[in-house]
């Protein structure tokens, strides 16, 4: 089993070209992972997570890179399509033709035209069925992201997994990721013509950030793939109060340690009820709730995707008994961590995976994929 890195090419070889081993972790597991439900035990076969990172091709700092399903295709099997991928960049996914299957964090759904999936750093996903599905699958870092109210959708960390756009606004989405696109291709023979010109003359710069218009036109297509989500929100709102944004990095770095509402407004320097009052403006639950959700989404990752027995998983996630690990997580989710691992840790099964959940955000009515 190894961890893969998918190394993104706007300017370099195709991204089928460029997957590369990073680490062998488990020499003893199978190459080929279990197609069907197995039984339990020692028997289980897990399905590991592969950690894909964006890297900025042949010497470039580019952070954008458009591709279609075709490559996808090409690039990795259906088997390999269906394992999971955690990447440190942002997958937005715009369906313009065909019917699919996605999974994000253990949410699935159906593809069909008009669908729009946005996976976000970190998030695990899988595209179980995209044999039949035509569209386009825009990669971004974070800091592609300038225009302030893209970036803020950008940065929502409760926004929906997928949505589908109206068949009146359609045709703008796919207006402006075709404009993207030529716009990128553009900007690479620009490059390349500059890169070629540097050489002849004995100079060697790397190139240069990505374009100004490829990120202008990136902020178009995001707030155009929006626009019937539920995702937009003025200036000062939501996860754009900076006490909601320090609280939520604070809570990315430390949920394995601290579980305690307390242990963040003191390292904050914010009053506990402060921290609520943004959480609820920003998640529509409280500060409490969110690093719950946080932690128990971590462990559905560990008790899927690792081999680790439960009690380590308790371990990893703060809990010195494993007793009090299992009745946390059965609170949560109404299951036993063995009883949610038997369920889920083979990829996603037709009518195994989780529906979206019914919590949502009172100020924008979204669903929180957390749950």
């Amino acid at each position: 089993m190894r961890i893969d890195t998918i190394i993104p090419s706007v300017l370099g070889a195709p991204l089928h070209e460029t997957l590369v081993a990073q680490e062998k972790l488990r020499p003893d597991l199978p190459a080929r992972h279990c197609q069907q439900r197995s039984g339990v035990g020692r028997n289980r076969t897990m399905v590991p997570i592969r950690q894909v990172e964006f890297a900025h091709p042949g010497g470039s700092r580019w952070s954008i890179e458009l591709m279609e399903f075709a490559n996808l295709r090409r690039m990795a099997d259906r088997q390999m399509r269906a394992a999971p991928v955690r990447p440190d960049f942002h997958v937005v996914a715009v369906v313009r033709a065909g019917t699919g299957r996605y999974c994000v964090d253990f949410v699935e759904g159906g593809l069909e035209p008009g669908s729009v999936v946005w996976v976000r750093p970190g998030q695990v996903h899988q595209w179980p069925d995209v044999d039949r599905v035509t569209g386009d699958l825009v990669l971004f870092t974070a800091t592609a992201v300038r225009e302030p109210a893209a970036a803020r959708i950008a940065a929502d960390p409760f926004g929906p997994p997928a949505w589908l756009v109206s068949p009146a606004r359609r045709s703008l989405v796919w207006w402006a990721a075709d404009h993207l696109r030529a716009e990128l291709a553009s900007a690479a023979a620009e490059c390349a013509e500059s890169t070629a010109l540097e050489a002849t003359a004995g100079l060697h710069g790397a190139a240069a950030h990505t374009p100004p218009i490829p990120q202008a036109l990136l902020a178009v297509l995001l707030l155009r793939c929006a626009g019937e989500s539920g995702l937009h929100r003025g200036p000062g709102q939501g996860d754009g109060d900076p006490v909601f944004r320090a609280f939520r990095d604070a809570v990315e770095a430390d949920f394995p340690r601290h579980r305690s509402v307390r242990h963040y407004a003191h390292l904050l320097g914010y009053d506990a009820r402060t921290l609520s009052r943004a959480t609820h403006r920003a998640a529509g639950i409280s500060s409490k709730a969110y690093i719950d959700q946080r932690l128990v989404l971590e462990a559905k990752r560990l008790l899927a995707h690792s081999d680790l027995s439960v009690a380590r998983c308790a371990q990893r996630l703060g809990f010195d008994d494993p007793a009090n690990f299992t009745a946390y997580f059965r609170r949560a989710t109404g299951k036993a961590p063995g009883a949610w691992r038997r369920r889920y840790s083979h990829g996603p099964v037709p009518g195994f995976a989780e529906k979206p959940a019914a919590v949502k955000n009172p100020h924008v009515g979204r669903l929180n994929p957390w749950m």
